[in-house]
């Protein structure tokens, strides 16, 4: 039987959280445990995974302000696979150019990582002085940038290329300038998603190879003050799914090849639609019947069915999620038997097995660690 191994990230929000780092754990596809083998790179406050299978290769962003001594703003790190027993051992790391990195993504030729920044919120606030000659206060905020880097034939991170910057604020006091949270590739087309939870925005980008340049394909608004958070692909069809972070909705829009966005819909994801319903991740199921949301303030997996030709998504479960404060990360098994939830509040890796229907049977323990935040699989030899 082939081996498949999880890595768990871990993140927390204390300043001093203790051991970080990330986990490695041999995953039986048979009951959906995980048996924890080694905890390795506690300097790492691991936010984001995304996995290279072909190489072998673990990407992470190490989701920190700054890091005292190495650089200003944060890190992404390239770990190599050893393939018998699931060992990361650095390959490769690089200044993310921007504070606190939240999402990365491998674009289908694995020449190119993309790396969102979220930022702080920090400002400072400076003299100008106008054409007239009077003097004026503004503040500026940190920087949001999403850059694109180069990976060569090793996988090892180069230079960045190119930077995208993005501007503008939203409603609320903590979208006083843009915060890019995820980063994700749509499936055969090479386009790129950005969310924006400071300006209630989503970008779509493409990447011109020719000059190594990050191209803004199009940006639509979403609800204002609703702070999109995730997004995810329709695995067949040209539709994508979001989240928010401070408005209880789920968004559908519909994108082409040239990468135009059309929004299609949104839905609540509670009853009480004036309530908060701050959300982690979303996710799809495999087969693009289900839809996932974790909803963060009521510690509950909203569970959607897709319509088959239309895509609209309609509310058929809500499944308390066993963790204390909802989590921040869920993937499914490599069969998509189960989906997984790392709920860093509790310590806590919680397992749901899937039924044929989509719907979400209840939780049990799949495996321990500190904070677990970001969950990825990796089986050698596939391609």
């Amino acid at each position: 039987m082939e081996k498949t191994f999880a890595f768990i990230g871990n993140w927390s929000m204390a300043k001093e959280p203790g051991p970080l780092g990330i986990a490695t754990a041999a995953y039986d596809p048979q009951t959906g445990g995980m048996e924890l083998l080694e905890q390795r790179f506690p300097q790492i406050k691991a936010g984001a995974f995304c996995l290279d299978q072909a190489r072998g290769i673990l990407y992470c962003v190490n989701e920190r302000p700054e890091v005292p001594g190495e650089t200003l703003g944060g890190q992404v790190f390239g770990l190599k696979i050893q393939p018998e027993t699931g060992a990361l051992e650095e390959l490769t790391v690089s200044p993310s150019f921007g504070p606190l990195p939240s999402d990365c993504a491998l674009d289908s030729t694995g020449r190119y990582l993309i790396v969102s920044n979220h930022s702080g919120r920090n400002a400072i606030t400076k003299t100008v002085q106008d054409v007239s000659g009077r003097y004026h206060l503004v503040r500026e905020y940190d920087e949001t940038a999403v850059v694109l880097f180069p990976l060569d034939r090793q996988g090892r991170i180069g230079e960045p290329l190119d930077i995208a910057r993005h501007m503008g604020c939203g409603l609320l006091p903590n979208q006083q300038s843009p915060h890019a949270h995820c980063v994700r590739l749509a499936p055969d087309t090479g386009l790129f998603i950005v969310c924006d939870k400071g300006n209630d925005s989503m970008y779509s980008y493409r990447i011109d190879t020719e000059r190594g340049k990050l191209v803004c394909c199009d940006r639509i608004d979403c609800v204002p003050g609703s702070s999109p958070r995730y997004c995810v692909f329709h695995p067949t069809k040209p539709f994508l799914y979001y989240n928010c972070e401070t408005k209880p909705l789920v968004g559908m829009v519909r994108y082409d090849r040239y990468g135009k966005l059309a929004p299609v819909t949104t839905v609540h994801c509670m009853d009480d639609p004036l309530v908060k319903g701050m959300q982690s991740d979303i996710r799809i199921s495999p087969d693009g019947k289900a839809l996932y949301t974790l909803v963060r303030d009521n510690s509950t997996i909203v569970v959607y069915a897709l319509d088959a030709e239309t895509g609209v998504p309609t509310p058929v479960q809500t499944v308390p999620c066993g963790s204390s404060r909802g989590g921040r990360w869920m993937t499914f098994s490599p069969d998509g038997r189960y989906l997984f939830l790392a709920a860093c509040p509790d310590s806590q890796v919680w397992r749901f097995p899937v039924a044929p229907d989509g719907k979400l049977f209840p939780p049990s323990a799949a495996a321990q660690a500190p904070a677990p935040s970001a969950i990825a699989f990796y089986t050698p030899g596939r391609a």
